[in-house]
């Protein structure tokens, strides 16, 4: 008897086996009756492969590698640097300059908690702060906070010389400011990820100047202080210069450099899935550091059993997988080619019927004879297996084998593994060895 998945969307079935092998081979039986949990049920799936993540810092902080995570994208921007505080009646202050950019991959350790420094907001005539992220060995990505000015020049936007990453981009200048009764100069944006920040415009005794602007993902220089008195006006976050103060009637303050950002991404896709799509395809999944590999053939006919089997050689990125349905290999199309090195660290369970997480990508249909082989079949072994053999025939490199039928035994390991609702149902006519 075979297992029916769908009846509530919490079916689903969870193996003992949790190893991991750079060549592996898969092979199920399977009876589509409709789409799936939030049209992507589950043949099976090992892992989160929720695809890439990020998180967002606007304040220092601490990041934990998630389980399967060995590199992370770090970006950052510098904190904007304060506008200087104008004389009264002899010169207007300077722009601060804004924040540097700067991004790098950095290796990581899986639960591994690492500390994030994001560049704090500061006050009139004070330097901007750095942000960073440091990971193992060191290896980190760090954005220069932009510098303060004088009463008389903007301050110097964070410097590419002063970051480290493999892509820097450095912050906008502050304007000048200007001699006598005058407005103050604007503040310099900061870096965004494509481009160097602009630089704030220089006062003069008419109006203060305009602060720096335009830089996608730049954060925005405050503008100088207008020529009839007040303070310089605050940047924008991440990384604005303020602006220039005011030399009219007082010592008018600068505005204040605004507070930097730091922004991690990376890949959760830490083991394998074979999934139904709404979209007419089967897609197989791969989790590698950076990206995960994702490919799809089209969906066999609905409401009759097919015989489906997967092999995948992950020794390079390169590889596609060959994707069998009823003993002929299918035309396999890339969704998404996998960067960095072939995940081989997830210590979490294959499961049968859904995802594990949340049980939202339950199959809709049967399942039967689910097996698993630490080696590539060869195009032969998966026709005899489309002819109705048992997994039983191939015992070499065989790392599970689970018929479904009744108490699902993992006949490999003899262990029972945990059935979470599901129905039996008539069971396709496998060849079993000793059988006649």
């Amino acid at each position: 008897m075979a297992r029916i998945f769908g009846g509530v969307s919490t079916d689903k079935i969870a193996t003992a086996l949790i190893s991991n092998s750079t060549q592996r081979s898969y092979s199920i039986w399977v009876l589509r009756t409709g789409d799936g949990g939030g049209s992507n049920g589950a043949i099976w799936q090992k892992g989160t492969l929720l695809g890439s993540s990020s998180q967002t810092f606007n304040s220092t902080g601490t990041w934990q590698a998630p389980a399967g995570v060995t590199s992370v994208i770090a970006e950052c921007w510098g904190g904007g640097a304060g506008g200087i505080t104008g004389v009264s009646a002899a010169q207007s202050g300077g722009g601060g300059g804004g924040g540097a950019y700067a991004k790098d991959t950095i290796s990581v350790t899986p639960l591994t908690t690492y500390n994030v420094t994001v560049g704090a907001a500061v006050a009139t005539d004070t330097n901007g702060n750095l942000s960073n992220f440091v990971g193992d060995a060191a290896a980190k990505a760090e954005a220069a906070g932009g510098s303060k000015g004088t009463t008389s020049t903007g301050g110097v936007g964070g410097t590419t010389a002063a970051s480290t990453g493999t892509t820097k981009f450095a912050g906008g200048n502050g304007g000048n400011g200007a001699a006598g009764k005058a407005g103050g100069g604007g503040g310099g944006e900061s870096a965004g990820s494509a481009a160097g920040g602009n630089t704030g415009s220089n006062a003069n005794v008419g109006a203060g100047g305009a602060g720096g602007t335009g830089v996608a993902d730049g954060g925005d220089g405050g503008a100088g202080a207008s020529a009839t008195g007040g303070p310089g006006v605050s940047g924008v976050a991440p990384g604005g210069g303020g602006g220039g103060g005011q030399s009219n009637t007082g010592n008018f303050a600068g505005g204040g450099g605004a507070v930097g950002k730091v922004v991690l991404s990376w890949n959760d896709s830490s083991g394998n899935s074979m999934l139904n799509k709404s979209a007419g395809t089967y897609n197989f999944s791969k989790g590698w550091s950076s990206t995960s590999g994702e490919w799809s053939i089209s969906r066999p006919s609905i409401n009759v059993w097919h015989h489906i089997v997967v092999t995948y050689n992950g020794s390079s990125a390169s590889n596609n997988p060959i994707i069998y349905v009823d003993g002929s290999a299918q035309s396999v199309t890339p969704v998404t080619t996998p960067v960095g090195t072939l995940n081989t660290t997830d210590a979490s369970a294959y499961w049968i019927g859904n995802r594990e997480s949340d049980s939202t990508k339950n199959w809709s249909g049967n399942l039967a004879e689910f097996g698993i082989w630490d080696r590539i079949l060869t195009p032969d072994e998966v026709l005899s297996l489309s002819k109705y053999a048992s997994p039983l025939f191939l015992p070499l490199g065989l790392v599970l084998y689970i018929p479904l039928i009744r108490d699902s035994i993992d006949l490999i390991s003899s262990k029972i593994p945990t059935l979470t609702g599901t129905t039996i149902t008539e069971h396709p006519k496998i060849i079993y060895p000793g059988s006649h």
